[in-house]
């Protein structure tokens, strides 16, 4: 049973000697090695001329896809397998994989050990990859799929099926394998088979460390085989998704700016300083950086009790659960009961408005905003109490409408101002507490203060797909707040 390997290059001249040979030590010896090189214009021409088992041809392509089916079609071999001229084979893979391809396996996958070269040195880990379909549709996550070809080997029948797809240059070997699962069962091995070379000075390496690289329309096949699933997997999926490439933009600022060229990804738009907090409105001082993309979470609600509580649960997250720039929008309320409708409120943060009008389409924006607060609470208490009478509460009740409609309107009026948000357009889901309302490219979170502790686990599963998130601390709460949960007429809430 006879293995081609195929090897695509380019002024490779500095790692093709140690690919080949990587091959030649192998204790398995049916084999051929074939090599497409791109008319490259270093040494790697007389490097081919060294080894006379080699099959190779130096001629212009369009890219390394292109190389890597031109290299399939010289083949002869009934196993295939790809190896990249910056990467190299460990002893032994050969003769690892054969025995399951002669027990009448198709597709043979094992692990593979990745070199990073980052600024402070090189950081090694072992990539054990999955082989199911819907792992390898996460593949954000480390170990989701096998990141590079020197990890599997399959038989020629297969890529004869699913050729791969030379205008998806960069992404192809995940399309192929995402397809090779959804027909083909992966066997997998316990058996690390070779060495990826990760460089960042590569094209896909920088294309990696670019924010707008981790969208979802850069990854149309994934969207086509997501549709394929059943609801319930879209529904969640959209939702890790949409978090998991959120945290790769945060990643690739991080390291574009540990390799050097964070400068270049201000200059291109594809990274923004942000407002140190939401009072910080000097450029100088700002020290927080967002992707392109990135989320941008201000927390602001008609209680401030309510609304810090939520912040401080959400930034005591790693990043790793929620990758987000989380700010608090406070009021600052001049009055002794600043409950009351007639106090003077500051208007919202001016840094973060100045942000919003600035980059409003170059931000995710997911606002968290609480309507309510002690005056609703204590006033919805008010009207349960039996021991007045129905022409007290009646009386009563159309007291607490106007002042909380008051408060209300003011509220919803500095919302408009601020962020052209209107919330009054939009319907409230009253009996589940919460709303999730999409205006645009804006995700807003509108809940009722008074049954926090109730609905923010679900809420935030629902708005940012984190399970069994818990408030921080249910004591924080107030003590007015704490005494009326649950208790609150919800036909009193305007």
């Amino acid at each position: 049973m006879k293995i081609s390997v195929i090897t695509p290059c380019y002024n490779s001249g500095n790692t093709l000697d140690r690919a080949i040979k990587s091959v030649l030590c192998q204790d398995y010896h049916d084999y051929e090695h074939i090599i497409v090189d791109g008319v490259s214009t270093d040494h790697t021409p007389e490097i081919l001329r060294q080894y006379s088992h080699l099959k190779w041809v130096s001629e212009p392509d369009n890219g390394q896809v292109e190389a890597m089916n031109k290299g399939f079609l010289m083949a002869i071999g009934d196993v295939i397998v790809y190896l990249n001229a910056d990467d190299y084979f460990l002893e032994g893979a050969f003769s690892s994989v054969i025995p399951h391809f002669r027990m009448g396996e198709d597709v043979v996958m094992g692990k593979v050990l990745v070199r990073s070269q980052e600024a402070d040195g090189t950081r090694e880990w072992i990539n054990d990859p999955k082989t199911d379909v819907e792992s390898m549709l996460y593949h954000w996550e480390a170990d989701a799929f096998c990141v590079n070809p020197v990890g599997y080997f399959y038989r020629r029948a297969v890529q004869k099926e699913i050729p791969f797809n030379e205008e998806n240059d960069d992404k192809q070997d995940l399309e192929f394998l995402i397809e090779v699962a959804s027909r083909y069962r992966i066997k997998k091995i316990d058996s690390l088979l070779g060495v990826f070379n990760l460089k960042f000075t590569t094209k896909t390496g920088r294309e990696q460390l670019t924010p707008s690289y981790w969208r979802n329309d850069n990854f149309s096949f994934i969207d086509r085989t997501v549709k394929k699933r059943s609801r319930e997997f879209q529904s969640k999926f959209r939702i890790d998704q949409e978090r998991g490439y959120q945290l790769r933009r945060r990643w690739a600022v991080r390291d574009g700016f540990k390799m050097g060229f964070g400068d270049d990804l201000i200059d291109k738009g594809e990274a923004f300083f942000l407002p140190r907090d939401e009072n910080n409105s000097h450029p100088e001082r700002c020290n927080r950086i967002a992707p392109k993309g990135g989320w941008v979470v201000p927390v602001l609600s008609m209680d401030e009790d309510s609304s810090s509580l939520i912040y401080a649960t959400l930034k005591s997250l790693p990043q790793e659960v929620l990758p987000a720039e989380v700010y608090n929008i406070r009021q600052e309320e001049k009055r002794l009961f600043p409950w009351l409708p007639m106090s003077s409120n500051a208007p919202f943060s001016h840094s973060l408005k100045t942000l919003f009008n600035e980059h409003r389409n170059d931000l995710s924006w997911k606002f968290i905003i609480g309507i309510g607060g002690r005056l609703s609470c204590f006033l919805s208490r008010i009207l349960e109490q039996e021991q007045h009478g129905l022409k007290t509460k009646s009386i009563m009740k159309k007291i607490c409408r106007k002042i909380y409609t008051h408060k209300y309107a003011w509220f919803d009026e500095q919302l408009k101002k601020g962020f052209g948000i209107n919330i009054s357009e939009h319907q409230f889901e009253n009996r589940r507490g919460y709303s999730i309302i999409k205006t645009g490219d804006i995700g807003i979170l509108l809940y009722r203060t008074e049954i926090l502790p109730q609905i923010f686990s679900k809420a935030m599963e629902d708005f940012f797909g984190i399970p069994y998130l818990r408030l921080r601390s249910r004591h924080s709460l107030p003590r007015a707040l704490l005494i009326f949960v649950g208790m609150v007429d919800k036909k009193s809430w305007v």
